[in-house]
């Protein structure tokens, strides 16, 4: 990963300020232009230097300070997406600066975790569902519910899945009625980014 200093001379403040920009450059062709809300004259910035804001600035400890720790949160931004296995993005890097406000998880898109939560869930995605497709999987919820009032499809393991599918059988259900249910808590698993037990 490189980070450059440059300045924008293009668009100067009244007093002959202008704002410098971090580029940042990572493989295999990646770059982003980060914003750094420091500005300078033009004669006190020095691109190759360990102080890019001369001295000759009154404000320069502070400046330099600040340029010191933007750069320092990109390197720690880009070490945290390598841990975390999360692939470098410009948003990420801006969000990583304080230029981007992280997007907050909405209640509506929190992770479901009864059957009738998934159930909505699944509504919500297919809003095209025909009146049968509907009944039956309101009929699996129905089913789920009764059987364990509140059950964490999360808490799922393989041997809850066959006591319920043993559970079913006890009830006299159908095959096709049975796959169903087995479709139904596929969907649940899925809908949860979680493998479903076979």
């Amino acid at each position: 990963m490189n980070l450059t200093l440059r300045q924008h001379l293009d668009k100067p403040t009244k007093d002959g300020r202008c704002y410098l920009f971090l580029d940042v450059t990572w493989p295999p062709r990646n770059r982003a232009t980060l914003p750094t809300g420091v500005k300078c004259l033009p004669e006190h910035f020095k691109a190759d230097k360990a102080r890019p804001v001369s001295t000759k600035d009154p404000d320069a400890a502070r400046l330099n300070a600040k340029l010191n720790t933007l750069r320092a949160n990109v390197l720690q931004t880009a070490a945290k997406a390598e841990v975390d296995g999360v692939v470098l993005s410009v948003e990420l890097l801006r969000t990583g600066i304080g230029r981007a406000k992280p997007v907050a998880v909405k209640a509506a898109d929190a992770v479901p975790v009864t059957p009738a939560e998934f159930y909505a869930r699944w509504q919500a995605d297919n809003p095209g569902q025909t009146p049968n497709s509907a009944r039956r999987y309101r009929q699996v919820v129905g089913h789920l519910e009764a059987y364990q009032s509140g059950w964490s499809v999360l808490e799922l393991t393989r041997k809850d899945l066959l006591e319920y599918l043993a559970h079913l059988a006890t009830l006299g259900l159908v095959d096709s009625t049975v796959s169903k249910h087995v479709k139904f808590l596929r969907v649940c698993f899925r809908l949860a980014g979680k493998a479903a037990p076979t």
